[in-house]
């Protein structure tokens, strides 16, 4: 039965890095052809090998952090743009309060919880509230 549940999460883990690829992948490639430009002319402004920008679009090289890094800034990339990048190479975004841009009730527990006017035991029964929450979640 332990294993069985092992096997689930494992397999859910592996879905999710494919999501995370494939969005990372299409974000890139995106924004390279909003501007026009070659992966040619994206290595050259992010001071890469164009093959790496090649093997980053069509997945055969993960990202790293400093490869994301380099993109956005031959991309000029605002900082909500890299940070869209970042999550979606599977790594934390640069600024947090990014990836919740799309989940306004998210956005609203954040600040809540980094509101310095509100107890803090208010926002230790919020965040224990979270993690039981997110253990349901899980569990189901």
């Amino acid at each position: 039965m332990a294993r069985e549940g092992l096997d689930e999460i494992v397999e859910r883990e592996r879905r999710a890095a494919t999501r995370s690829s494939e969005e990372f992948r299409g974000l890139l490639k995106r924004h390279r052809e909003a501007r026009r430009w070659s992966q040619e002319k994206l290595a050259a402004e992010a001071e890469m090998d164009h093959s790496l920008v090649s093997r980053l679009e069509s997945g055969q090289r993960s990202a790293t952090r400093e490869a994301i890094g380099k993109l956005a800034r031959g991309l000029e990339l605002a900082p909500e743009d890299k940070d869209r990048l970042l999550i979606a190479a599977g790594f934390f975004p640069d600024r947090p309060e990014s990836a919740l841009a799309d989940e306004p009730a998210v956005t609203r527990i954040y600040r809540l919880l980094h509101d310095e006017t509100m107890p803090a035991e208010k926002r230790d029964n919020l965040r224990q509230l979270l993690n039981n929450l997110t253990e349901i979640a899980l569990a189901s």
